[in-house]
């Protein structure tokens, strides 16, 4: 053996060496920190599971009516002012509900620029 393929051979050792170190599990974090961010996973998912209910009690509320009514409500307000629900829930913050009066449809989502939300309102343009 030469002296160039001992230094090729150690070259490669050095390196599989180094890829294999590198490759090793990522430091592990402080149990503090782990559940840190476990709490704030969990609220997090609360909190979506919550808006989420939200959610599917207007969609019960306005199937209820358009079952007994016979219609879908003009707006939202229309559901509570017919006591299918005690009062609208809150969106998210950041959020709004669109609801399609000719479908009956409804979901969350950010305040169309111009467009009317719920409360006959015209979000804000920025």
């Amino acid at each position: 053996m030469t002296l160039k393929h001992i230094i090729l051979i150690l070259m490669n050792i050095i390196f599989v060496t180094a890829f294999i170190m590198g490759c090793g599990k990522p430091p592990a974090l402080p149990e503090s920190e782990k559940e840190k961010n476990y709490s704030e996973i969990l609220e997090k998912s609360l909190e979506n599971l919550n808006h989420d209910r939200n959610l599917v009690k207007i969609t019960r509320a306005i199937r209820l009516f358009q079952v007994e009514i016979g219609r879908s409500p003009t707006n939202l307000s229309e559901i509570v002012k017919f006591h299918y629900l005690d009062e609208l829930p809150e969106p998210p913050e950041g959020l709004i509900f669109h609801y399609e009066n000719k479908t009956g449809n409804i979901q969350m989502g950010r305040p169309r620029q111009g467009a009317p939300n719920p409360q006959g309102r015209a979000a804000p343009k920025k």
